[in-house]
């Protein structure tokens, strides 16, 4: 079995609680900061890895909202809009980060 194989539960609690300290050091970084969305992405990075999509969606939509000429907010945002279901909206931002990419 390979690493990409190894069921998620088997994980050593560690890396859990490393994520989980990650996420809250960031989480003081964007309440003391909270208007830089390079920081929100982040965020909403780790929350998506620690299998909080919905708070990671929130996050992204946050960041999009704060800087809408960054094309990874958008892709991010994309990513997350097509876990939760929501195809159509994930297409639309898809579609705005590229063309941002695209002519920069």
């Amino acid at each position: 079995m390979s690493v990409l194989e190894t069921p998620s539960c088997a994980i050593p609690a560690f890396v859990e609680e490393d994520l989980e300290t990650e996420v809250c050091r960031l989480r003081k970084r964007v309440e003391a900061e909270p208007g830089r969305a390079d920081l929100r992405i982040e965020l909403a990075q780790l929350l998506s890895r620690s299998g909080r999509v919905k708070e990671a969606l929130v996050e992204a939509r946050r960041a999009v909202e704060l800087d809408r000429s960054d094309p990874e907010g958008h892709v991010l945002l994309a990513v997350l809009l097509r876990l939760n279901g929501l195809v159509a909206e994930a297409e639309q931002e898809k579609s705005i980060g590229l063309h941002i990419q695209h002519h920069e």
